[in-house]
């Protein structure tokens, strides 16, 4: 392993997907491993992150140390007198070894002293840790050459010894590691190993001693090859199934990995190019003779300005990058239409866009959404916390609603942590990285047949929200054919059609609405609407007024204005949607309104207007009286399997008017909306999230000429479907719920702290740390 590092980083999940932060945070020493070796780290300090701990580590020290002797070396031992144990002196005294060439001793490892105690014995040499070796470090030496022996007397023994340097001096120590026998005047083959740990102030070195009847030596003679290794204990820690990165700490100019190679720092000369030099300001340079020639300096235009596609065709070779997705690489990922690959230009197939997101969500509970959404849960967001560590109120604001919205999106990953789920409750499995179904919403029921211990109620009640008694007096009226307005007047839209007309108002002859007697008493404001397209001619110009009108009094109740220009024949369509309110203290039994279109203002042409315009009155409050709606409330719409519609006259009636009233024990939410259909609701049918439709467009009841709504879908419904075992359901805007995919058990969850998958770097911190936070601004106990 190359380099000196200095950090390493540890996932704190480890290879087979178990959390081992326990493991890592006593750690002290890294072990890894590096061709046949294993290095070990000592951690000196660690740092705990989300995801990983990273660790300042000392490198280990690893001696590399050989030395050879290319001819033989002779030493005069002088041979000594016994002592009172029948001794040798010779037994105790350190042998001289001269190492030869020594080719490498960084660490200063290998010591040298002047022989006190053989005379002629020269410099003897040991082995002593230097100042930065750790304590009870494992010491490797090996020893291999051959030695030979001049005296008398019986067997010798090398052998190394351990001890400390008062012991060196003194020729003692402890015997440690092989030892070889040899004879006198014989050689002997030397292979001697030490396998050891050292500390500071010991030392470890060669001695030749008596090994039988007073062994003698006179000379000895060494032809040596030395091997010296010196590595960091493990101290007893386990291994680990660990990913980790090791960090580089010292630049590495020059190499293969040094993206600043070439001229980026100093310029690098381009050998295919000169330099011209105008520096005398004429037409001829003044190096002519030597561009001439080929001497001149060379260019610094690197060779690869002329390859590099980037550079030769920068419009679009060689500057494109694009892969299959934002934040991740996929490497799978398929070919585009045109059978080029996906991935383009994504060096270290990184993706070409990162999009980290930049809120945390704090959420009190986690609940289940069915019956309105089955197997899916809401998470209830108490908190917004921003990279600022500002905790906000998800329906703060409108923009702070699209931010969840924005921020949780549909099919991107969340992290969800519980903060302290019960045991044995099974709430765990809400933890994890889970799919997001809808951020910012949750889900309303509207309509719905779907009752408990049998699948469908033949009959539902719509109800209003008044508590006086109220009575009904709406009307509505559309016209099913064309009708001319005539130039220079003021005529009376005539809506020939009464869908409904509860206290009998409106003359659907002659276009009149008579206030009655009854709407009178029933103390309601009314509200008048009118909506109609007109077609003016281009030979024609002026103003068009459309206005309803008091036509008793000449009161004004609402107006809309155009001006056409006559531009040719090309007829131009103008459209007109109208709604004014008559408050129940200005309303007189007998009184007529009219709907205007009033052309006086115009040329002598007269306008069209066309089929489809409507009249209509509503009123607040709504009344009191409960609507029950019985038999079949589905059917298909000439033959349309795409398209619905009703043929039940009081649903229609009851549509914008009306809500459902909950069915006892049925598990939906109490219906907070009145009967509407909207773009973008959903019906499920037969309580099965696989029968599930999206309405992408809806015609009201006093839109449509028959009266009926009229729901389109976006692909046919199965005829073999029961219509009427139906939910209609919508997804309300409501920044405080993140809908996601996952079955809840039953029982309170308790708080959680939901990420989203890819966050900015402020964000990406543990749950701890955010509940810290949040319990520093007294926002949590």
């Amino acid at each position: 392993m190359a380099g000196q590092i200095k950090y390493i980083k540890v996932s704190r999940i480890d290879g087979n997907g178990v959390n081992i932060t326990n493991a890592l945070e006593t750690l002290s020493t890294i072990i890894i491993p590096s061709g046949s070796d294993n290095v070990p780290f000592q951690i000196e300090s660690a740092t705990r992150f989300p995801d990983y701990y990273l660790y300042y580590v000392t490198p280990p020290i690893n001696y590399n140390f050989s030395s050879d002797i290319t001819s033989s070396v002779n030493y005069n031992i002088l041979t000594t007198p016994k002592n009172s144990n029948n001794v040798s002196a010779v037994q105790y005294t350190p042998m001289p070894i001269s190492l030869g060439t020594i080719n490498s001793d960084s660490f200063d490892f290998i010591q040298s002293a002047t022989s006190s105690i053989i005379p002629g014995a020269g410099v003897l040499t040991y082995f002593s840790p230097p100042t930065d070796l750790q304590n009870n470090n494992q010491v490797y030496i090996k020893l291999q050459g051959t030695a030979s022996v001049n005296g008398s007397g019986g067997t010798g023994l090398f052998e190394f010894v351990k001890g400390n340097i008062n012991d060196f001096n003194a020729g003692s120590g402890i015997q440690v590691g092989t030892n070889v026998f040899i004879n006198p005047n014989a050689s002997a083959s030397l292979d001697m190993e030490v396998n050891t740990t050292i500390n500071f102030g010991e030392v470890i070195y060669l001695r030749l001693r008596e090994g039988s009847n007073n062994f003698n030596v006179t000379t000895l003679t060494f032809s040596l090859e030395t091997f010296l290794q010196i590595t960091g204990s493990s101290n007893g820690v386990a291994k680990q199934d660990l990913p980790l990165e090791p960090f580089f700490t010292s630049p590495f100019y020059g190499t293969d990995c040094d993206v600043t190679y070439g001229n980026a720092s100093q310029p690098v000369s381009n050998p295919f190019l000169q330099g011209i030099d105008y520096g005398n300001g004429t037409i001829i340079p003044i190096n002519n003779d030597a561009i001439i020639s080929g001497s001149a300096t060379k260019g610094t235009v690197p060779e690869s300005y002329y390859t590099a596609l980037s550079s030769v065709n920068i419009k679009y070779n060689g500057s494109k990058i694009q892969s299959s997705d934002v934040n991740i690489f996929n490497p799978l990922a398929r070919e585009t239409d045109f059978g080029d690959p996906t991935n383009i230009g994504t060096y270290g197939q990184t993706p070409s866009i990162s999009l980290n997101q930049s809120l945390v969500a704090y959420c009190d509970w986690i609940g289940g959404t069915t019956p309105e959404l089955n197997n899916k849960v809401a998470a209830h967001i108490k908190y917004l916390i921003n990279e600022n560590g500002d905790a906000i109120s998800p329906n703060l604001s409108p923009i702070t609603i699209k931010d969840v919205q924005n921020n949780f999106t549909k099919g991107k990953s969340i992290e969800v942590s519980l903060i302290d789920p019960a045991a044995g409750s099974g709430m765990q499995v809400l933890n994890g990285n889970k799919e997001i179904l809808k951020g910012g919403y949750r889900v309303e029921p509207i309509l719905y047949s779907q009752i408990p211990n049998s699948p469908f109620s033949s009959s539902i009640t719509l109800e209003t929200s008044s508590l006086l008694p109220v009575t009904d007096v709406r009307n509505s009226a559309i016209r099913n054919s064309s009708q001319t307005a005539t130039a220079g007047a003021s005529n009376t839209l005539i809506c020939t059609t009464e869908l409904f007309d509860l206290v009998n108002s409106y003359n659907n002859g002659t276009g009149a609405y008579t206030v009655q007697s009854a709407t009178v008493e029933s103390g309601v404001d009314l509200i008048f609407k009118a909506q109609l397209v007109l077609l003016a001619l281009g030979t024609a110009g002026g103003l068009i007024d459309i206005r309803i009108e008091n036509t008793t009094t000449g009161e004004l109740v609402v107006q809309d204005n155009r001006t056409h220009f006559g531009s040719g024949n090309a007829p131009v369509e103008h459209t007109f949607n109208i709604s004014g309110t008559v408050l129940s203290n200005e309303l007189v039994a007998g009184h007529v309104y009219k709907v205007l279109v009033d052309l006086s203002g115009f040329g002598p042409t007269s306008a069209t207007i066309l089929s489809g315009a409507t009249f209509e009155t509503s009123q607040i409050p709504s009344a009191t009286t409960d609507a029950l709606i019985t038999g079949s409330m589905w059917e298909f719409s000439a033959s349309r399997q795409d398209v619905l519609t009703s043929t039940n006259n009081t649903l229609n009636r009851s549509y914008n008017f009306l809500k459902q009233e909950p069915i006892s024990n049925s598990g939906f939410n109490n219906p907070q909306f009145l009967f509407t259909v909207e773009p973008g609701d959903q019906f499920r049918f037969q309580n099965d999230e696989s029968k599930v439709y999206n309405i992408i467009n809806v015609i009201a009841p006093d839109q449509e000429p028959e009266g009926k709504i009229k729901l389109f879908l976006d692909r046919d419904v199965s005829t073999s479907i029961n219509k009427d075992y139906f939910l209609i359901r919508r997804f309300v805007d409501d920044g405080s719920y993140i809908i996601f995919d996952e079955n809840k058990p039953a029982g309170a969850s308790g708080a959680a702290f939901i990420k989203p998958r890819f966050t900015t770097d402020i964000l990406n911190k543990d749950v701890d740390q955010f509940i810290q936070d949040l319990k520093s601004k007294n926002l949590l106990t």
